[in-house]
């Protein structure tokens, strides 16, 4: 009886059923937006009954700050990493990276950034959301502060943002040789 009473836990482990339901939001918030996520919804996608969704998330603006915490999370990790393999590196290598870091959002992490972007717009009508958004910037700022002073750090992550917002909305994303032409002017001779 004990291996039955094992499996059935597993099943409904608590932190699984939360990141199945946060996974399923995320997906949702890419496809279709912010608009889209419900309940009902986020369960189907999970595969989830409506209760289970509602058990673990109380109301949909506990999923969307659940999603934005996911988000900012993953993130931090991300210019984290990114920080440490640029820290050191001369300014053209640098320039590289942040071209490619641009451009990755319009390509293999495009859905990522979709779902970051859908969320931090939504902080704008969400006061509770508001101090996940801000801690993103805060992120931006000061893992590119690790590798260029702060006032460039800032002008970057708001140019950035700039750049990542205004490619996903259009119709064709900037050509490489353009981001890296409005960067190079943001981080400045070498």
């Amino acid at each position: 009886m004990a291996p039955e009473v094992s499996r059935q836990r597993r099943r409904r482990d608590p932190a699984q059923r939360r990141a199945e339901i946060i996974a399923a939001a995320e997906s949702i918030i890419a496809d279709q937006g912010v608009g889209a996520l419900t309940h009902r919804a986020v369960a189907q996608h999970a595969g989830l009954s409506p209760g289970s969704a509602t058990y673990y998330f109380e109301t949909i603006d506990d999923v969307l700050l659940a999603a934005l915490q996911n988000s900012v999370d993953r993130f931090d990790d991300g210019m984290t990493q990114w920080a440490t393999t640029f820290r050191n590196t001369d300014h053209a290598t640098l320039l590289a990276g942040l071209v490619d870091s641009v451009m990755v959002c319009f390509g293999p992490d495009r859905n990522q950034m979709m779902v970051a972007y859908e969320l931090t717009a939504a902080a704008m009508r969400n006061p509770a959301l508001r101090p996940l958004a801000q801690r993103s910037i805060e992120i931006s700022v000061a893992r590119l502060s690790e590798v260029t002073d702060p006032d460039t750090a800032a002008a970057l992550t708001a140019t950035i943002t700039g750049q990542v917002l205004n490619g996903l909305a259009a119709e064709t994303p900037p050509t490489r040789t353009e981001v890296e032409a409005i960067l190079a002017r943001v981080l400045g001779p070498a």
